[in-house]
């Protein structure tokens, strides 16, 4: 949803990210899956899962907080995609939000926004239902 405001390094780290983070309860979830698909689809054409790079420079790579924000929003949809946030993915998120020189007011803004829109997207479900 948010991946068209990043350049294709950043969206390499993304992908990166969303691999780990999927990995990071230990569980492969088909629904996990199946978004970081959708994620990828998003991308510009020739990206794929950056191999390797340095965490801790994550701030010197998403230097604008819209750039900050996309990426954490992605990471976040992602993590509640099994319908579980499990405390190894909210520690993920924490670290990564951490690094990114985002504070926990802001970030609980995020996961905030992210829920409603969850909720928003239930609501519509059940609406067309017939």
């Amino acid at each position: 949803m948010f991946v068209q405001n990043l350049n294709p390094t950043q969206q390499e780290i993304l992908l990166k990210l969303a691999d780990d983070l999927m990995l990071s309860d230990g569980v492969k979830d088909q629904r996990e899956e199946d978004l970081i698909r959708i994620i990828k689809s998003q991308c510009n054409a020739d990206i794929s899962s950056k191999k390797e790079f340095e965490l801790s420079g994550l701030a010197n790579l998403f230097v604008s907080k819209k750039a900050k924000v996309s990426l954490l929003l992605e990471l976040i949809g992602l993590a509640h995609a099994d319908g579980d946030y499990g405390k190894e993915e909210m520690a993920f998120i924490n670290e990564i939000a951490l690094l990114l020189n985002i504070n926990s007011s802001d970030l609980s803004q995020l996961e905030s926004w992210v829920i409603s829109l969850l909720d928003l997207m239930k609501v519509s479900v059940k609406l067309m239902e017939e």
